[in-house]
């Protein structure tokens, strides 16, 4: 009987262990599932909601940490966004990262890690804020009316991060409804509409009229001057005719035309480029740009002034000019069909001042006895045949001995001279063709002669 009540001591023993273990089981069981429906609604039971606003330029940028929290499923992990305080109160926050930045840790960092979904918001903000400064420009377009546009600057901003973030830290030991109005930094541009404006008032505009030359020669000017076309000349740069042009060769399109050489009218391949270059010059001149090399022709050209032609040769003379100014200019070329028109433009830095070219003869130079030529072998048969017969090939011209100046007047009086080039034009002989041929004398007979003595007899 005594071993048989152990024996039914020891089952009840075990039931009540089971049961107690059961019930152990089904209480914890119960205790883990009300854990995760708690955990799953953290954001809005459990968790202080912190709100900053970033107020700029009538616009507002809210943030609600409460609205990024990620999802948790387990009690463990909603442990460890306590213990970090990542869903703790403003206060618990900030202190949290005031200690990571006391640690090194860049304050942005901190932000981030502390509130979920704070990079991409705040990027966001800076990324709406943040912009570069932007230039006036300035467009010339010689072929374009107008030719100049001028677009105005734009003044840039920059966020400072840093400061924005420490301003959030200080007021988050305040309040967990946070306000801030954003003051970025104002860019500066470099350039501004107002500089560049003045940069294209027209300094210049001269002409020489080709309204008598041949095709040929029309083309070789507007040829030559088609290279300073659209040209913009940067403050102290330096520019070659020769060298904006090429070498005048027919494979460059150049054609035969008339042009002065040593002295004298031949035709030759790009005949006409000298007053291309001359109507530059003088252009030039007119908007007071430094002229660093030129040369006068031999003889006088009949397109310009006494003392304000441009020859050019390449390889041997050149127009050579450097823009002296602070700012660039800009040349403007157009070819009429009676005339050849070059522009200057650029900034006025001699406000009220005109400027005038004047030529002053100081001698001139008579031609020699004209050249007799006898046309022997007939080279002008269709002019003169007889030797009593005689016509000019070429006229006799005077040469000069020239003075150019350029004179300046503020508001119509004359505050300065300056002689500019002292110029010699060759005199040119006149060439004078007689026919080879001499007339036979008439035959008179004697009927004719007594006939005529009669009648002048009768008259005496």
């Amino acid at each position: 009987m005594h071993l048989k009540h152990k024996g039914y001591n020891l089952i009840l023993c075990i039931l009540c262990t089971s049961a107690i273990l059961c019930i152990v089981l089904c209480v914890f069981c119960g205790f883990g599932q009300m854990s995760v429906a708690r955990a799953a609604d953290i954001k809005t039971q459990e968790v202080p909601n912190i709100c900053i606003t970033l107020n700029y330029n009538g616009r507002s940028f809210i943030y609600n940490s409460n609205n990024y929290l990620p999802k948790v499923y387990n009690f463990l992990q909603q442990r460890g966004l306590q213990k970090n305080n990542r869903i703790g109160s403003h206060l618990q926050r900030a202190k949290t990262i005031e200690f990571m930045v006391k640690n090194k840790i860049p304050i942005e960092d901190a932000f981030s890690y502390m509130f979920f979904g704070w990079q991409d918001f705040f990027s966001g903000v800076v990324k709406s804020i943040d912009k570069p400064p932007v230039d006036a420009t300035l467009t010339f377009s010689a072929n374009t009316t107008p030719c100049f546009i001028v677009t105005h600057e734009q003044v840039g901003y920059k966020l400072n991060k840093n400061e924005v973030l420490h301003n959030i830290l200080s007021a988050m030991h305040k309040t967990d409804c946070i306000v801030l109005n954003l003051k970025p930094k104002k860019l500066l541009p470099a350039v501004y509409y107002d500089e560049l404006i003045k940069q294209t008032q027209l300094l210049s505009s001269f002409s020489t009229s080709y309204q008598h030359s041949t095709i040929d020669r029309k083309t070789n000017i507007k040829l030559a001057l088609k290279n300073f076309n659209g040209l913009k000349v940067l403050p102290k740069q330096t520019i070659s005719f020769n060298q904006t042009t090429g070498k005048r060769t027919e494979s460059a399109g150049y054609r035969q035309a008339h042009m002065i050489l040593d002295g004298e009218y031949i035709d030759a391949v790009g005949g006409g480029v000298c007053q291309a270059s001359t109507t530059l010059y003088n252009a030039l001149l007119l908007a007071g740009v430094q002229i660093d090399e030129v040369h006068s022709h031999s003889l006088p050209s009949s397109y310009i002034d006494l003392g304000f032609d441009a020859m050019v040769n390449y390889g041997t003379s050149d127009l050579r000019f450097t823009n002296q100014f602070d700012t660039p200019i800009y040349l403007r070329v157009c070819c009429l069909e009676d005339k050849v028109i070059v522009e200057v433009y650029g900034q006025n830095y001699s406000q009220n001042v005109k400027i005038k070219r004047v030529s002053q003869v100081i001698s001139t130079i008579p031609p020699p006895n004209d050249k007799i030529i006898v046309d022997t072998g007939g080279e002008y048969i269709k002019q003169v045949e007889y030797s009593d017969e005689w016509f000019y090939k070429k006229i006799a011209k005077p040469g000069y001995k020239v003075k150019a100046f350029l004179e300046y007047y503020k508001n119509g009086v004359l505050v300065k001279r300056k002689c500019i080039k002292t110029v010699t034009y060759k005199s040119q002989q006149g060439i004078k063709i007689y026919g080879a041929k001499n007339r036979k004398p008439e035959f008179i007979d004697d009927k004719f002669l007594e006939t005529l003595g009669n009648i002048l007899g009768k008259k005496q």
